[in-house]
């Protein structure tokens, strides 16, 4: 690779999303059956699932921020080829 090359995986960029949105459906899972037994119990189960909450949150902000990362490149890269 020379001083002036980039080179990213942008396959690998959506491999870490898809990912991490498999990460997401479980977390979010998580989080509705801590709403649900806190629910039935009474016990305070919600602050945890809050966090979940929170969580998940910055987990899709990384999902969109992988894609739209791998597609910027892409574009990129369309663009110098095209000018070659």
């Amino acid at each position: 690779m020379s001083k002036n090359e980039v080179r990213v995986n942008t396959d690998a960029l959506r491999e870490y999303a898809d990912q991490l949105g498999a990460l997401s459906k479980r977390v979010d899972l998580l989080r509705q059956r801590l709403v649900s037994l806190s629910d039935a119990s009474g016990t305070p189960l919600v602050k945890a699932a809050d966090v979940l909450q929170k969580g998940n949150t910055k987990i899709c902000q990384c999902i969109v921020y992988l894609k739209d990362t791998a597609s910027d490149f892409e574009t990129v890269e369309r663009s110098i080829a095209s000018r070659l």
